[in-house]
């Protein structure tokens, strides 16, 4: 079972957002009891040497294997947490592997810079033997790398041992059989050709017009695959019907014939004006007779106007008579006969 710890940020004493502290490492290492391989996740750019030192001592007094990789930079006393690891991955792309002299920010009188610079000088010594015992490397090289103060190459991480460096490995996503142990290049173009040959035939018939098709008064369907637009209709034009060439006369629902001969339109006969002269003299008749109505309708109105004038002319008369007194003269006596016959 592997535990990771992840060493982010600077070495520090005081915990913050950005540093690792050695509670921090305690913490992980009381929850990896149980795990039997450590692997270390580095991303720092170094910091205390006293707090590297003690994770260092810790991480060998654990009896477990020890294993680490990079997720950022692997820089100055992170770098001796790294080499600390028996199995070791660095990969390039996410950060930088630097060594270097130690230092020290002081102050105070000659004795006790000269105090300081001894104990530094110790301290790169003993830096540089451990990078020298873990990587085999000679130690004058190792000193004049860290002298140099520059983050190392990929080329000398690996060469030198510090660790295995990590590389981008493509593979092929598409393949062609060709059989070439079998075709000749010849036989290799020709397939080429055809196989070009039927995409552009498969090209071009998608994108080819389709037959005018057209159906006469009778319902017959005469196609012509030359056109594809009524427009394009003229003497010449080739048809088929039943997948037959077009032969004889095919009336049209607008009155116009097309005339064929071995399957070409010789002949377009326009409508025929002899029904439409009938219709119109015929229409010309009844607007006469229309007129002829007309007129006598309005003279009938009129008389019936005048002799409802005569009604009303009588029906006045009428209603003012008076009759005369009747004398004596006018008066006749009655005689009665009963006799028989």
């Amino acid at each position: 079972m592997r535990y990771i710890i992840p060493i982010h940020g600077e070495l520090e004493f005081e915990k913050r957002i950005d540093t690792f502290t050695l509670n921090d490492f305690l913490l992980h290492l009381n929850n990896a009891k149980e795990s039997e391989v450590l692997h270390l996740d580095i991303s720092s750019v170094g910091g205390y040497v006293e707090i590297a030192d003690k994770i260092i001592d810790l991480l060998k007094k654990s009896g477990k294997t020890i294993t680490a990789s990079n997720s950022g930079h692997v820089m100055s006393a992170a770098s001796l947490i790294f080499m600390s690891a028996s199995v070791r991955t660095f990969d390039p792309t996410k950060g930088d592997f630097l060594i270097h002299n130690a230092w020290v920010e002081v102050q105070g009188e000659a004795s006790e810079l000269e105090r300081r610079a001894k104990e530094l000088r110790v301290i790169e010594k003993s830096y540089a033997q451990t990078y020298s015992q873990v990587t085999g490397v000679d130690i004058s090289i190792i000193q004049e790398l860290m002298n140099q103060n520059k983050p190392l190459t990929s080329e000398q991480i690996e060469s030198m041992n510090f660790a295995h460096i990590l590389k981008t490995e493509y593979k092929a996503v598409a393949k062609i059989n060709l059989k070439s142990n079998k075709m000749t290049e010849e036989q290799i173009k020709e397939n080429f050709d055809t196989l070009g040959d039927k995409i552009l035939n498969g090209i071009k018939s998608i994108f080819k017009p389709k037959a005018l098709v057209i159906a006469d008064a009778n319902g017959t369907e005469l196609t012509m695959p030359d056109i594809n637009d009524i427009s394009e209709l003229k003497i010449g034009v080739a048809a088929t019907v039943n997948g037959e060439p077009a032969n004889g006369e095919y009336p049209q629902v607008d009155g116009t014939i097309l005339k064929f001969e071995g399957g070409v339109l010789v002949e377009i006969v326009p409508v025929q004006n002899e029904d439409v002269d009938a219709l119109k003299q015929e229409i010309e008749a009844l607007k006469s007779e229309n007129e002829a109505l007309k007129t006598q309708n309005e003279q009938v109105s009129a008389k019936l106007i005048e002799i409802e004038k005569d009604v009303k002319e009588y029906k006045a008369l009428a209603s003012n008579f008076k009759p005369k007194p009747q004398t004596q003269t006018d008066v006749k006596k009655a005689t009665f006969t009963y006799k028989k016959k």
